[in-house]
């Protein structure tokens, strides 16, 4: 996990030190998550477009694969008597 610092003017690993020491012992690329901040309201806007999107199209389609994929879990618990 890296996090870029403008005062270095370079990224600083937060996580993932053995593993990226591993990594480079191996000539392998490793993978990397960068951290940055983002604006509030740029947050606030991409939420919500989101989550319009799922309301509109995201339920039926994972209703659908669940369905597909796991049917019994769909089905209705009976309720426990007394």
């Amino acid at each position: 996990m890296l996090w870029w610092i403008s005062g270095l003017d370079c990224y600083v690993v937060l996580d993932g030190h053995d593993r990226l020491v591993a990594a480079v012992a191996e000539a392998q690329e490793p993978p990397l998550l960068a951290l940055s901040t983002v604006a509030g309201d740029r947050v606030a806007a991409d939420t919500e477009v989101a989550v319009d999107r799922h309301l509109a199209t995201g339920s039926a389609a994972w209703s659908n694969l669940a369905a597909a994929l796991a049917p019994d879990l769909l089905t209705e618990v009976p309720e426990a008597a007394g």
